[in-house]
């Protein structure tokens, strides 16, 4: 299988044998993940099946029409490697089998198919007909959403009402590239209303406050609820949708204001310690209400929570409105981050989502908008550990952490070898489609 047809080799520096090597083992190791995701059939029987895990680790969806586990993201690797057939392969598994139940949003459900769809289409006219009825299912689907969101906005809610995984934000960035700016519109009148502060027992606070904890599971200290600041669940995402919109030409009244709302918490919000500043994944009711956040937070490095997410999102508000200070306030993070100890990161596993894979390609997008050396030092350190977790004994080269001394073979785009793919081939190997990570609201 030629992985490298679709683009040239991205040239090396000259004399490098470290990057050579590199290159090398990254060719290797996406040459196996595609091998073990060739076949739909064979690639479903060789996934760890979540339903003979016990209860509390049956964490990742890996139904069919899942980006984290599902054949959707596996589409899409196929697709930025260019191999249509295989792409159509996994498009097709996943259209047959059942959508499980609920709407479903960027992630998960039909939504996640449209998604997978259209980022694998690599002409004008490729599955024309399934992307229009699949564009009528979205768009159901929003206008659904932003009913039921216009009328909760003076109360705390669920941050899945406008996560990217499920939520307005995720479907936003999926209209956007449709094309469909009328309704990008609306959804960006929503969540710039999200952003103005409601009042919860006499007390003010930020729009976006979440009722109840991050998880199912976390209850002790969220009581009262909590400030998410992670791209995946938090206002870092929604940050992230206006600003890409607004430099796509989408503007509504408010947007400004509430990316300065946004920005301005955010930076409330940084911890600083002996390495530079970085950011909780929550704040806590107590702790929104006093002068600064708690003190004894670990320091995380992922997209979902923790400095590299946080700081793309700033330095797309940043470009979006020319505000280089928010661009300096990036890169500043993510070079306190280079200068902490590796083992301080807090890296779980090799995924897009919380691993290094996410690592890589956050700090590379970052890298490359800024010039900035220290977070390209940091792009060279995340190709290294993540290397370092391929094994050659697991079917798609990668196994994921579930904690507990548990790992699984997952295949999708989140959380499995297919979104280490797409991070190895457009980070390391060849210059390809890089439109993909829009499924992450990094472009």
């Amino acid at each position: 299988m030629n992985l490298l047809h679709g683009g040239g080799r991205q040239r090396q520096r000259p004399g490098d044998p470290v990057r050579d090597a590199q290159v090398a083992m990254a060719e290797h190791a996406l040459s196996h993940i595609a091998r073990g995701l060739s076949d739909p059939g064979r690639m479903a029987s060789a996934a760890t099946g979540m339903s003979s895990l016990p209860p509390e680790l049956r964490v990742i969806d890996t139904g069919a029409l899942s980006m984290s586990g599902g054949h959707t993201g596996v589409a899409l690797l196929f697709g930025v490697l260019g191999d249509r057939e295989r792409a159509y392969a996994h498009l097709a598994r996943a259209a047959s089998l059942p959508d499980p139940p609920g709407s479903g949003g960027l992630w998960t459900g039909l939504p996640a198919l449209a998604m997978a769809t259209c980022l694998t289409a690599a002409a004008p006219g490729d599955y024309a007909t399934l992307l229009g009825q699949l564009d009528t299912f979205v768009a159901g689907v929003v206008r659904r959403r932003l009913r039921a969101f216009r009328q909760e906005l003076t109360r705390p809610r669920g941050f899945h009402h406008y996560d990217i995984p499920y939520g307005l934000t995720g479907l936003g960035r999926y209209l956007l590239l449709r094309g469909e700016h009328d309704l990008v519109a609306d959804v960006l009148a929503s969540l710039v209303e999200l952003t103005r502060p409601i009042v919860v027992d006499g007390d003010e606070l930020p729009g976006w406050w979440v009722g109840g904890g991050p998880t199912l599971r976390d209850v002790g200290g969220y009581e009262l609820g909590h400030g998410n600041l992670g791209v995946a669940h938090g206002i870092t995402g929604p940050l992230s949708l206006l600003a890409i919109a607004m430099e796509l030409g989408v503007r509504v009244p408010g947007q400004e204001a509430a990316m300065e709302r946004i920005v301005e918490w955010l930076l409330e919000r940084r911890l600083e310690d002996g390495h530079g500043p970085f950011w909780p994944a929550t704040v806590t009711l107590p702790e929104q209400l006093g002068s600064r956040p708690r003190s004894d937070t670990a320091f995380r490095a992922s997209w979902c929570y923790g400095t590299p997410g946080i700081a793309r999102a700033l330095q797309l508000a940043g470009r979006a409105l020319g505000r280089s200070s928010w661009e300096e306030a990036a890169v500043g993070a993510m070079r306190a981050m280079r200068d902490r100890p590796v083992t301080d990161w807090g890296v779980s596993g090799a995924s897009l989502c919380h691993g290094w894979a996410g690592i890589l390609r956050t700090s590379w997008r970052i890298a490359e908008d800024s010039g900035d050396s220290a977070v390209r030092s940091i792009v060279d350190t995340a190709a290294t550990q993540l290397l370092a977790l391929y094994d050659a004994e697991s079917p798609f080269g990668f196994r994921y952490p579930l904690g507990h001394g548990v790992e699984i073979d997952v295949a999708g785009a989140i959380e499995g070898a297919a979104g280490i793919g797409l991070a190895l081939r457009s980070c390391l190997l060849a210059e390809a489609r890089s439109d993909w990570d829009t499924l992450f609201l990094l472009s």
